[in-house]
Order: structure tokens, then C-alpha cells, then sequence
């Protein structure tokens, strides 16, 4: 049974298996499974991301497809010691949005708001160098451009 959505009124969110991959991987990347050790079981996991057991069987065999986790007999499912390697350039980096947007998501946040926070975010790294917390003129408060 999928997780209620934060928003009032609104039907739940129903997870494809990609998005439970993709949790699962960040959930792996961050440390909170760590290689070598189990992962909670299918069914605890479809409770605690509001997916069916189905969705989530499903997304854990992709993973292991990937070598991202192994099942091991009695053991369950384990995280693999050497995860797969890392993909490079904007691969990597659309990977790592796609997580932050499957956990927003989960989070009960829409697409329109996830927009406006990286275009945010991106307005911040991307601002000119004279902006930058290294021109700061010493002792003022903020950021203030050394060069006016």
C-alpha cells in the first residue's frame, strides 16, 4: 500500500521500482546500508518507502543485476563490498538529481517545487566570482562583492 501523500486531498504516490532503485542506491551511497551488511527486508522496506513488496523485489533484483547487492542464503539481501564504479560527467550528475527527486518526492514534495529549489540552488553556485564567500569584504555580514 503506497504512502499517503503529504498534501491534503491529494491520491497517494504510488513509487515505480526505478524510484525504489534509485532510493535504495542513495540510501547505499550515503552509508545507511553499508557494504557487507543486510538490507531490512522486502517487506519492511515496501512499508518504510510506500511501495508494494512486488515494486520493491523487483527493484532489488536490478540492483543485484547491477552488483549493487547480492542475496545470500538465510542472509537475505547484502550489500556488495565492492559496489559497482561510479559513471562520470553528466551521467553522474543526472543520476545524483534523479535521487534528490525521488526523495523529494518521497518527501511529498511536487515537480514545480523541486524545479524552483535547484534553479535556486544552481543561482547560488553559479552566481559571478565577485560573489563568492571567498571576495567577501572582511567583517561584513553576508555576502557583499569586494569590487562594489
Amino acid at each position: 500500500m503506497p504512502a499517503a501523500d503529504a498534501r491534503a486531498g491529494m491520491p497517494p504516490t504510488m513509487l515505480s521500482a526505478r524510484d525504489v532503485e534509485e532510493a535504495l542506491r542513495d540510501r547505499i551511497l550515503r552509508g545507511a546500508h553499508p557494504p557487507g551488511g543486510p538490507l531490512p527486508s522486502v517487506r519492511a522496506l515496501a512499508a518504510e518507502l510506500g511501495a508494494s513488496p512486488s515494486t520493491v523485489g523487483r527493484a532489488i533484483q536490478e540492483l543485484a543485476r547491477q552488483g549493487w547487492v547480492g542475496v545470500a542464503n538465510r542472509r537475505g539481501t547484502v550489500v556488495s563490498r565492492d559496489l559497482p564504479p561510479g559513471e562520470s560527467g553528466e551521467r553522474d550528475v543526472e543520476a545524483a538529481v534523479r535521487r534528490l527527486a525521488v526523495r523529494w518526492r518521497l518527501a511529498g514534495g511536487d515537480r514545480g517545487s523541486f524545479g524552483d529549489l535547484v534553479g535556486r540552488v544552481a543561482d547560488e553556485v553559479f552566481r559571478p566570482a565577485c560573489c563568492s564567500w571567498s571576495a567577501t569584504v572582511p567583517g561584513a555580514s553576508g555576502s557583499v562583492c569586494a569590487d562594489g
